[in-house]
Formats: structure tokens, C-alpha cells, sequence
């Protein structure tokens, strides 16, 4: 069957180039890709020649094929797992996945880009094959790598298969943190990376407990409602890639300083628990969640008109981009730091406190967002600057353990914010429509 398969793909590429301009565009793409890859090893060569290593020269591009494959899951846009056969069809659970990644591999995407990797091989002066193969390695674990995270947001999954994650997530960060040890074995590791991330995405493919509802997404008109809400609005989705651009950023700045000179970044100091915690989701963004989806509240006060609503859709609109600034900022600080009681205690009190104190601030100050630059701000200033102050506060944990006293203190402070919440939304929502609706 996958035989026949394969067959049907070839036939319909060749079918479906039944004029001169599909076939010159084929032509274009092609050619595209080989400029760009001659491009690329034009200056890998020289430097080669003048006494570079070719094996940094070759993991730099691994590492950037991978990157590009990755970032691809959500730029432009995110397109959810397709399912390609029925779950009825007379196929094992190990088939049913298998023919599932030879469908996505057989695509233009994974086309050109092997067209890039041989055509930059062929013109490398060295290290040709070990290019190519590692090239290969990279492009098929990225993917691999892709649909483990979208298993993780678009399924329901067993126990186990969220612990196959944390464990792929576990492995890929001892790799990354003893990357000098582990680059004497990386002509091994390029065929048993790539093994090991299959198995444990079909570990994950047998954990789900619910594909039906993404059926019935992949089948609708409106999808997965959430996450749309969250990819189609143009000022969010700027605003989600701007702090995660940024957290990256000091999230790779701080490993590699400390690895190479085993300091951190501003020295541990207060500024640095600032900029590691989840703060930047809500200055950007969550300080203002009606101000992003002003029609969803509009919707929730007509239909409903309670804070408990209210709270929950905010929740909902916070629980995807909150679990991925979780899950890349923790291992690294668990990583770089030895004080894990203070790591999860700092990470979790804050979170607690500016998901509460964002809901309040959305009702205080909601500001309009008409598009995605604007001067004025995109979320309230005081909130920004409060929110700022309380998450500084908590990094002086780290500096003496008297201040440990703040716990009870933040706990109760989140409980006040929540009530305040509650209290002043029926005078507040008027409010609301005024500035986000009267414009």
C-alpha cells in the first residue's frame, strides 16, 4: 500500500504539471534552491581553506536547517497535523503513523530542501558526505521534533505520553548543555537522534486519548478555536513573536555565557529574574486581553455578563503560549542555576500572580488595538510597571532567605486581586464599551 502510495504521489506531481508555466514555475523553485545553495557554500569553502573547522562549519548548518524547519510550524501560519487515512482503514497503529510521515515528507517543502542539501554538498571543496548526512539528520529530526510539540497542542494525551515529552525534552537538553562531550559522537548521534524522536512521537501518536475533536477541527470552518484566536489575530501574533523572539534571545545569551565563562547575564542580579520570568507575555499582550479581543468579551458579556467567564476565556487564551514560555525557560534555569526550590517557586508564584493581576488590569485599563504598530501603547502602563515591581520583588528570594515571607504574601495578594476583580466588573463594563467599542 505505500508502494502504491508512493506511486500515486509521483503520478500526481507529474500529472499535475500539465502546462508550460507549472512546469517553468517547478523550473524556478528548483533553480532557487541551487542559487541559494551555492550562495551558501561559497563562503563555507574559503573559510574551510584558511584553516576552519568543517565540522563546526557543517553543525552551524544542521542547526540552522533545523531552526528554519521548526519556526516553520508557526510562520506564516499554523496548519494542525492532518490525519491522511481514517482510523478504519485495515492499517496497524505503527502503519497509520508511518504512512502518516511519509505523506508529510513527500511534500514541495521537504523536496526543496533536499534539492539544497545536495546541491550544497556537491559544491563543498570538503566533508561532502558528512554534510549531506547530517543535513539529512537535521531536516528529518526538526520535523520530528515539530510534530511532537503539535501532538502536545492539538491532542488530548495519556499520562504517559506527556511523560515521553518531558523525557524527549530532558534528553535534548543534556545534549544541549554537554554539546562539547557529546560532538566527538555526532556521527552517531545523527542516525539514533532521528530513531529516537520517531519512536517517541509514536509513543505520543498511541498516548492520544481524543483525535476525534481534531478530526472534526481539521473538517470545520472554524478550527481550533483558541489557538486561531490566537494565530489569525495579526497584533497577538506579532506581539506572542516579539516576546518570544526577545526571550530566546536572553534565554540563548545566558546558557552560552554560562557556559563559557560560568556567569549569568546582569550577574543573577534583580533585572535578570525580570527578564526570565513570564513577564513579557503580559506587558506585551495580557495586560490587555480585551483590548486584542474585544468582540470575544463583547460575545462573553452578552451571552453570560460574569467575571468567572471572563476569567476562564482569558485562561484559555493564555494556556498555549504560557506552556511554551514554560517549557523553554525552566530548563534552563534549572540547568544554569543549582537553587531548583527557588527556580520553581519564583517561575510558579509569578505566574500565578500576573495571570490574576492581567484579568484585573484587562478590566481597569483596556486599550484599544486597531492594528499591529500603533503609538500609543498596546497594553496599560501602570499595570506594566506594577506587574515590573511584584516580579522583582520575588527575585529577592534569591538573595536572602528572609524574603520568603513574600509567599503568603503574593498568595494572598492574588486572592485580593481576583475579589477587587469581581467586585468593580458590573461598574467597570461599561467602561469597557466605551473605550473599546465607541470608537
Amino acid at each position: 500500500m505505500i508502494t502504491y502510495f508512493l506511486f500515486i504521489k509521483f503520478n500526481g506531481f507529474f500529472r499535475s504539471l500539465n502546462n508550460s508555466w507549472k512546469i517553468l514555475r517547478q523550473i524556478i523553485y528548483i533553480l532557487i534552491a541551487w542559487f541559494y545553495a551555492k550562495l551558501f557554500s561559497n563562503p563555507i569553502n574559503p573559510d574551510i581553506d584558511a584553516g576552519e573547522s568543517p565540522d563546526m562549519m557543517i553543525y552551524f548548518a544542521a542547526l540552522s536547517i533545523m531552526a528554519i524547519t521548526i519556526i516553520r510550524m508557526i510562520f506564516p501560519k499554523y496548519s494542525p497535523q492532518k490525519q491522511h487515512l481514517p482510523n478504519y482503514y485495515p492499517l496497524s497503529k505503527f502503519q497509520h503513523y508511518f504512512f502518516s510521515l511519509l505523506a508529510e515528507f513527500t511534500t514541495s517543502y521537504f523536496f526543496y530542501f533536499l534539492v539544497f542539501i545536495l546541491s550544497i554538498s556537491w559544491y563543498l571543496d570538503y566533508s561532502n558526505f558528512k554534510f549531506l548526512y547530517f543535513g539529512i539528520s537535521a531536516l528529518i529530526s526538526a520535523h520530528l521534533i515539530r510534530r511532537l510539540i503539535q501532538y502536545l497542542i492539538e491532542n488530548r494525551l495519556k499520562s504517559t505520553g506527556y511523560i515521553s515529552f518531558i523525557i524527549t525534552l530532558g534528553i535534548s537538553s543534556i545534549l544541549i548543555y554537554y554539546i562539547d562531550f557529546f560532538l566527538d559522537y555526532l556521527n552517531y548521534l545523527g542516525i539514533l537522534i532521528p530513531l529516537y524522536l520517531f519512536m517517541a512521537g509514536f509513543i505520543m501518536d498511541l498516548m492520544i486519548v481524543e483525535r476525534k475533536k481534531m478530526e472534526f477541527i481539521q473538517n470545520s470552518k472554524y478550527g481550533y478555536i483558541y489557538l486561531k484566536l490566537l494565530l489569525r489575530n495579526p497584533p497577538a501574533r506579532m506581539a506572542l513573536l516579539i516576546g518570544f523572539s526577545m526571550k530566546l534571545l536572553f534565554l540563548f545569551g545566558e546558557f552560552y555565557r554560562f557556559k563559557a565563562e560560568g556567569e549569568h547575564i546582569f550577574d543573577g542580579h534583580i533585572i535578570y529574574w525580570m527578564l526570565f520570568s513570564p513577564l513579557l507575555l503580559f506587558t506585551y499582550l495580557y495586560n490587555n486581553t480585551w483590548g486584542y479581543w474585544k468582540n470575544i468579551w463583547l460575545n462573553l458579556e452578552l451571552r453570560s455578563g460574569y467575571y468567572r467567564d471572563m476569567v476562564k476565556v482569558s485562561l484559555r487564551l493564555l494556556a498555549i503560549p504560557l506552556l511554551i514560555d514554560t517549557l523553554i525557560t525552566l530548563p534552563v534555569l534549572l540547568l544554569v542555576w543549582s537553587d531548583s526550590v527557588f527556580i520553581l517557586l519564583f517561575y510558579s508564584l509569578s505566574i500565578l500572580f500576573l495571570i490574576f493581576a492581567s484579568v484585573f488590569w484587562s478590566i481597569v485599563s483596556p486599550i484599544p488595538v486597531k492594528s499591529t504598530f500603533q503609538f500609543r501603547s498596546h497594553s496599560s502602563i501602570p499595570g506594566g510597571i506594577i506587574s515590573m515591581i511584584m516580579v522583582t520583588t520575588l527575585g529577592l528570594m534569591k538573595l536572602n532567605y528572609w524574603f520568603y515571607i513574600f509567599i503568603p504574601v503574593y498568595l494572598v495578594l492574588t486572592i485580593v486581586i481576583y475579589n477587587a476583580g469581581l467586585s468593580i466588573y458590573k461598574e467597570r463594563k461599561y467602561k469597557i464599551i466605551q473605550k473599546l467599542i465607541k470608537m
